[in-house]
């Protein structure tokens, strides 16, 4: 959730209940019978091998976030190279 804008529509009540939902036997049931990778231990468990295993990373892997931030977003940085083309 985007705090500024929860609040300036209004929000924040429905928005928080969605979000905690997501995290619901009954939601991430819905996410594997749609293909979505289920996250949590028991929408992992009913989904069983529907999804092949992968080695997941975090953040701190690459640096933490401000050298992600720096070397993959900041000017001139890898998304500017990407896209430095169709600018």
């Amino acid at each position: 959730m985007v705090d500024r804008y929860v609040d300036k529509k209004g929000t924040r009540r429905v928005a928080t209940a969605f979000a905690r939902f997501l995290f619901t036997a009954p939601a991430q049931r819905a996410f594997a019978d749609n293909g979505i990778r289920p996250v949590t231990p028991e929408g992992k468990a009913y989904a069983g091998n529907r999804f092949p295993t992968v080695k997941f990373f975090r953040v701190g892997d690459f640096g933490g976030w401000a050298s992600v931030d720096r070397k993959f977003f900041g000017k001139g940085a890898i998304w500017d190279q990407i896209f430095a083309r169709t600018r």
